[in-house]
């Protein structure tokens, strides 16, 4: 979990004591702004953020769907959840994808933790590629799904 993040769920955790509805009602909305702004900025670079396209206004609408509360579970189910041991035990041909200036997932995170784990394992790294390449870089992404 960023440590970012980590204030504000404590904020969540004492909002649910507080008496006041209205109160409460504030205090999710403040989290619900900083959620999108954190995670937003681990998305997508500082440009893409700035254009505020279809595909910015789509990340942040479903960063907003869920609550602070299904926020932090998510959270900590991927902090307990590691799948690295098994690795090396795939044996198909793998493509390990990341975006150059991906923060979350960075390329020497997925080339040391990933590719270099799995036998046959070929890496591929995005130029310009934040952590949604999906949305920001789909053709890119889409030709080297579909490249033998």
């Amino acid at each position: 979990m960023p440590s970012s993040v980590q204030p504000i769920l404590r904020v969540v955790r004492l909002s649910k004591r507080t008496p006041n509805s209205f109160s409460s009602f504030c205090i999710e909305r403040l989290i619900a702004a900083v959620l999108v702004f954190s995670t937003l900025t681990r998305w997508f670079s500082p440009e893409t953020l700035a254009t505020n396209d279809q595909y910015v206004q789509y990340a942040r609408a479903s960063v907003l769907t869920d609550s602070a509360a299904e926020w932090e579970a998510s959270w900590n189910s991927m902090a307990n959840m590691s799948h690295f041991k098994r690795l090396p035990s795939i044996q198909i041909p793998t493509k390990v994808i990341a975006g150059e200036l991906d923060v979350s997932c960075p390329p020497e995170l997925m080339r040391n933790d990933i590719a270099q784990q799995i036998p046959n394992a070929r890496m591929h790294v995005i130029a310009g590629a934040t952590h949604m390449i999906s949305l920001t870089k789909p053709v890119e992404l889409a030709a080297l799904l579909l490249e033998k």
